[in-house]
């Protein structure tokens, strides 16, 4: 927060004044990032006639390419001197979107019936900014390897029908944790 304030030409007192902890500048810094991303959900998202599922497929992708384009942003909004970021207006919407849509889905046979709110849950934790930069950085994974893995956990929840075949995934063999 010093070098913003000396770069910007003002007191450090004055920034603090506006916003209390580096996460609030980014938040601010990001904002139009943020309004611009939920403004293409929702005319994306508008199409009712599609497939609830493709839709979510679609909405989790976008949101990983939007994770890997601001994660140092995204995980200093986050950061530990930061109000919940799960609690934050955006992530609320964004939530209750996947929500919505997972509801559809359920409503439509598309899958069987589910917790959404828990399974939203599950489906947006691969794009928490903390969990996606250890997964790019310690794991070593690709980008598409992250969002290949959460399409297919999608497509895991389709209702087992002729209309919804079951993908085939070929497993890979990881080496057993250390215990």
């Amino acid at each position: 927060m010093r070098e913003i304030a000396r770069a910007a030409g003002v007191g450090q007192g004055t920034l603090y004044r506006r916003f209390p902890h580096k996460g609030a500048l980014c938040r601010a810094l990001m904002e139009d990032n943020f309004a611009a991303l939920h403004d293409r959900f929702a005319v994306q998202l508008a199409d009712c006639l599609e497939p609830a599922l493709d839709q979510v497929a679609w909405l989790l992708t976008s949101l990983l390419d939007f994770t890997e384009a601001n994660a140092p942003m995204l995980q200093a909004i986050g950061g530990p001197a930061c109000e919940d970021r799960f609690r934050d207006p955006g992530a609320v919407r964004l939530h209750a979107l996947l929500c919505g849509l997972l509801d559809r889905a359920v409503a439509r046979g598309e899958t069987p019936p589910l917790d959404t709110v828990c399974v939203a849950d599950a489906l947006l934790a691969p794009c928490d900014p903390d969990l996606y930069l250890f997964q790019r950085r310690d794991r070593g994974f690709a980008p598409e390897r992250i969002a290949e893995t959460l399409r297919a956990l999608v497509a895991g929840l389709r209702a087992a029908s002729p209309m919804a075949p079951a993908r085939m995934v070929q497993d890979q063999a990881l080496p057993a944790p250390a215990l």
